[in-house]
């Protein structure tokens, strides 16, 4: 499993490839790949108008068709050098439960905001989507990490 917990530019001097990557790891570092990105953002926006419009069938046609294509685009990626890289090493990183668990919350709680088109319930999933990703910050390095300052 890949595991930093010292973040820095430079890969570690152990190789991934001497490591077997999880499933959990290549989960995350295919869906972080930028490609990906690009095609989920796009079914998510269209997911959102889907769900304000109350259509739940085209809710799950738009985001399961992204997704696939999604996972297509990157069916021959290269674990081991994405692992490595400056974006693998953050996308693995905010693979911490709590990161993960705050976020799905999150975007359960938005999706039944826009289908009830209530703005509360939107932006608290707003604010727990982007806790989550506060807390995995805060693994990327120690200058991330919010605390008080002894005086």
């Amino acid at each position: 499993m890949i595991r930093y917990t010292q973040f820095s530019l430079m890969p570690p001097k152990s190789s991934v490839s001497a490591h077997t990557v999880s499933f959990w790891e290549r989960w995350a570092l295919r869906q972080a790949h930028p490609v990906a990105i690009i095609f989920r953002s796009i079914g998510m926006l269209w997911a959102f108008y889907y769900l304000w419009q109350n259509d739940l069938p085209m809710v799950l046609a738009t985001m399961l068709i992204s997704q696939v294509i999604a996972q297509l685009s990157t069916l021959h990626l290269n674990y081991e050098s994405l692992g490595q890289s400056l974006w693998g090493r953050i996308a693995l990183l905010h693979l911490h439960p709590i990161n993960v668990m705050t976020q799905l919350i999150g975007v359960m709680l938005g999706a039944v905001g826009f289908w009830w088109h209530d703005t509360t319930a939107i932006l608290t999933a707003v604010y727990l989507i982007l806790l989550g990703n506060a807390y995995g910050w805060r693994q990327v390095h120690e200058c991330l990490y919010l605390h008080v300052c002894d005086s």
